[in-house]
């Protein structure tokens, strides 16, 4: 049975082969470049480590048998968490390795032995079809990355191991030179294009760093274009650039929903009309979310790391795995599509906490103030030193009007100086019972371990007070970080299917969770919902099922709470609420940073049940005839 994907080349596009020597072979990787002028590789999304690509399993016929995702290493886009400033070569390998790692125990990656040995630097031959790479007009040899510290320092240039920079040089042939990959070339390096065939004109740069590569399947669907697929939107082909890239395979079918429902993309609603394909989309929406939830479970639990990156170009949808055997739109599988976005950093005495690689900037799928740090000069008065394994607990308390704008849980950072000796950080965690009383935070560190001088003049400082010390709050983002963003996505995919705007129908969410708070009282908060959407019309008009979309008729708000019980679509924004960390007391976590240190995925388990547990109540209403039997009720209980 051919592949699902099975099909033409976009006209647009052309195959490069990746790898040099395969350019004739029956079978082989190809990058897909567009057409110019000027031509450039399909690029499907950038992160800290690199950029993705369009590439495609190809046969002879240049038939494609698989879409493929094609990361290529860049070092420039690497950066110190939360200071912006460049990492070192080794560094930035170290942390593409341990990616690389998880990436190869999936499913779809294939192996090629660049995911951990850089090659050699690429440019793409569109002309002729075929990659190349810089060589030695002497030697013949090519040219590779360079990691010669001392070479690299003769000739006045940075080193890899102390830089993020990188060149290229012939191992062996001192008298190749070295090269500059990129941009214009430093005193003491000349530039790649002078290396490759007839001076690089028209070559397209592909891997000219000699970066690592990592070829894994494609999940072809952009998240947010499937979510509109399940709300009666078309799937316009993949937006990866202009105009959007047209696939082959399920994928075409996608694009006109009349055939679609036709060639049976649905499998219990086809004699059930509207009603029928309203549940069983909403029902398949509950599918795509509960494997999102999954996803990122399964991701914190193998790197012990929150993403903190998550939003809508987070994932990413497959329709390729159950080749043929399930109506397309049951094919239909979540996927991460790039690297956790988050970092562990340890203060000193061991404490744990975690930035953002890319920085924590606003986003509707980020908390407002949640990873904002309070930076200023404050009083700090030592209270008292405890001997303990593995060194000294400092506790003492900081004095700061700023501090108020901090989190009971978020650690305190103070640089005390010591005589003589420098200046000392001592990071602590907030005592939770004093913590901003009055403008003053307690904080008590970890163990730390210091010499007998540093120690002895620490311990003349005890009951000290130290005005005008610099101090800054490390704000304590983990795992509730991201359950806020799936609540988010959540909110998207259930409130946004007919047309309303994402942050106008998550505030109205995020009023009714206060609301469903506020008016306490027995039962869930699924419960308290449906009460207040009785006793208010106005919840029913701003938060009804309507808003779940999939047109074609079914956008009338008496209509689309006849196709789907009111107990089922209350219940799913009252978990969706569930999600917000601090929005009442059934929050699967109370704050940002509430989540088991060394457990992370542990802040999941609440979420993964409840959801489980709406999925099957969904699925148990859409295998019987839900809108049958309850017609057949009211004319029961008319006839009494």
């Amino acid at each position: 049975m051919p592949a699902p994907e099975d099909g033409d080349l976009p006209k647009q596009c052309r195959a490069v082969s990746l790898f040099p020597s395969e350019a004739n072979a029956p079978v082989r990787v190809g990058v897909l470049v567009r057409s110019g002028p000027p031509p450039a590789p399909v690029l499907l999304r950038s992160s800290w480590l690199g950029q993705a690509y369009l590439g495609a399993l190809l046969d002879a016929r240049s038939r494609v048998h698989a879409w493929l995702e094609i990361w290529v290493q860049t070092a420039g886009e690497a950066a110190v968490p939360g200071d912006g400033e460049p990492e070192t070569n080794p560094e930035i390998d170290a942390r593409w390795r341990r990616w690389a790692a998880r990436v190869q125990g999936e499913p779809g990656a294939l192996a090629t032995g660049w995911e951990t040995e850089h090659p050699a630097p690429t440019w793409l031959d569109v002309a002729v079809g075929r990659a190349v790479v810089p060589r030695d007009a002497a030697s013949g040899k090519a040219y590779g990355l360079c990691t010669d510290d001392a070479l690299l320092m003769v000739a006045g240039l940075d080193t890899f191991s102390e830089s993020a920079t990188r060149f290229l040089s012939v191992p062996g042939e001192p008298t190749a030179g070295i090269l500059a990959p990129t941009g214009e070339a430093p005193s003491g390096a000349r530039a790649a294009a002078g290396a490759l065939p007839e001076s690089g004109a028209g070559l397209v740069p592909f891997n000219p760093e000699g970066g690592f590569v990592l070829v894994r399947r494609l999940a072809p669907l952009e998240w947010e274009a499937y979510a509109g697929l399940l709300s009666g939107r078309p799937f316009l082909g993949l937006a990866a650039g202009t105009p959007p890239v047209k696939l082959g395979g399920p994928y075409a079918a996608l694009e006109d929903w009349d055939s679609l429902q036709q060639g049976g993309a649905y499998l219990f609603s086809t004699s059930r009309g509207r009603a029928g394909r309203f549940h069983e989309t909403f029902h398949l929406k509950l599918l795509l979310f509960q494997g999102m939830l999954r996803q990122v479970r399964a991701a914190v639990a193998a790197s012990q790391l929150p993403l903190l990156n998550l939003g809508a170009a987070a994932f990413r949808v497959d329709l390729s795995s159950a080749g043929g055997a399930l109506p397309v739109l049951w094919t239909a599988r979540a996927l991460l599509a790039g690297p956790p976005g988050g970092v562990a950093i340890t203060a000193p005495g061991e404490l744990r906490y975690y930035r953002a690689l890319d920085g924590f900037g606003p986003s509707i799928y980020r908390p407002e103030g949640a990873g904002r740090a309070v930076r200023g000069t404050a009083e700090l008065r030592i209270r008292k030193l405890m001997t303990a394994a593995g060194g000294v607990q400092v506790e003492g308390t900081v004095v700061s009007a700023d501090l108020a704008k901090a989190s009971p849980r978020d650690l305190v950072s103070a640089r005390l100086p010591l005589p003589g000796l420098g200046a000392l950080a001592l990071v602590g965690t907030i005592d939770a019972a004093d913590a901003l009383a009055g403008g003053e935070a307690r904080f008590r560190t970890a163990p730390i371990a210091l010499g007998p001088p540093a120690l002895a003049a620490l311990q003349a400082m005890e009951g000290g007070v130290f005005p005008g010390t610099p101090y800054e709050t490390i704000p304590m983002l983990s795992t509730p970080v991201d359950l806020y963003a799936l609540g988010v996505l959540g909110t998207q995919l259930f409130l946004t299917g007919a047309g309303k705007p994402l942050p106008l129908a998550l505030d109205e969410l995020l009023s009714l969770v206060r609301a469903a708070d506020a008016a306490g009282g027995g039962g869930g908060a699924g419960e308290r919902f449906r009460a207040l959407a009785a006793a208010d019309a106005r919840w029913s008009r701003s938060l009804g099922p309507e808003n779940h979309g999939h047109g074609h008729g079914t956008g009338a708000p008496a209509d689309a709470a006849a196709f789907l019980p009111a107990e089922l679509w209350w219940d799913v924004l009252a978990l969706l609420g569930r999600f917000f960390a601090g929005s009442g007391p059934g929050a699967f976590c109370r704050d940002f940073g509430d989540a088991p240190p060394y457990q992370l995925e542990a802040a999941f388990d609440g979420a993964v049940a409840a959801v489980d547990a709406v999925v099957l109540s969904s699925q148990s209403l859409l295998l019987c005839d839900w809108p049958h039997n309850r017609e057949i009720a009211h004319l029961i209980q008319k006839a009494r």
